[in-house]
């Protein structure tokens, strides 16, 4: 009996712990034990310790000693740094599915591109604000969706009137102007976009592929670049805050809005993804995630 209760020490104390590996050595500890066991019958703390050893088997969560490590970056309201930590509404959307999960979050500042590398390599376990995509499945699964992105244009003041409707236009105004539309190098905008710019090679020359978003309002407000495509929750928030966006306005032109998911390495421990999935289940009949975005003015 006594190698048992080491056993279940040792585990918690090194935060090895699961629910399968303490169900199978608690079990013997919580069924009834036979009078004639001496140890047992001469000793009541035994006994007491034994309840309390299933009554905290039952308590623990699922994962609560595994981290879930989840790429973010400076890009407001989705995520950003406040006070020493990370804020924001993609923040409190994963801290919400993690923390059903029984699972602790570790959060990475990481670029886009290299966040993918790392997610491909199982170096990360986690990204929000995804596109769903063939190509993405090969090494992710998809949890959602988290919420809805639109995809708008972003021009100088002085080109809000841009005869844009089609992504026709889009080329034909590129060409006139011999300048180019801003996208960020990887991500994924819409299938019919997306399509066009890997088989229309006349058409890719009408957009920039940057790899710091950061750059994007630089390279318009200079004339660089006509605009740039972004998340229209990101636009807004922007313009009520940096001066950097406050020479920037909207166009009318929307290129998509779809459902955004939560993307997870299919490196992850297939146990922790089951858990993901069933705790996304829960907030979101729960009403969690609801909540969350109507906080951050995403009914």
């Amino acid at each position: 009996m006594s190698y048992q209760f080491n056993i279940i020490f040792n585990r918690l104390e090194t935060g090895e712990d699961t629910r399968r590996s303490a169900f199978e050595i608690s079990v013997s500890l919580c069924r009834p034990i036979p009078l004639e066991t001496s140890f047992i019958r001469k000793s009541t703390t035994m006994r007491i310790l034994a309840a309390f050893l299933c009554a905290l088997f039952f308590a623990l969560p699922v994962h609560a000693s595994e981290k879930l490590r989840v790429r973010v970056t400076e890009f407001a309201p989705n995520y950003f740094m406040q006070g020493g930590h990370w804020s924001g509404l993609d923040v409190e959307l994963a801290e919400a599915l993690a923390r059903e999960a029984g699972l602790t979050v570790e959060f990475l500042d990481l670029p886009w591109s290299r966040a993918l590398d790392y997610i491909k390599k199982g170096k990360l376990d986690m990204m929000m604000n995804l596109s769903r995509t063939p190509d993405r499945e090969t090494f992710m699964n998809f949890i959602g969706p988290e919420r809805v992105s639109k995809r708008v244009l972003v021009v100088r003041k002085d080109n809000v009137g841009l005869k844009i409707a089609t992504l026709d236009d889009l080329a034909t105004v590129a060409r006139q102007a011999k300048r180019q539309f801003g996208i960020q190098h990887e991500a994924k905008y819409s299938e019919a976009f997306d399509t066009r710019l890997a088989s229309d090679a006349e058409f890719a020359k009408s957009f920039d592929k940057v790899t710091q978003g950061r750059l994007f309002a630089k390279k318009v407000v200079v004339g660089n670049n006509i605009g740039f495509f972004e998340d229209e929750n990101f636009v807004i928030y922007q313009m009520k805050h940096s001066p950097e966006f406050q020479e920037l306005a909207l166009h009318s032109f929307v290129l998509a809005s779809d459902p955004v998911y939560f993307g997870i390495s299919k490196q992850l421990d297939a146990t922790a993804q089951q858990s993901l999935e069933a705790a996304f289940r829960r907030v979101k009949n729960n009403g969690t995630l609801a909540k969350i975005r109507a906080r951050w003015g995403k009914q």
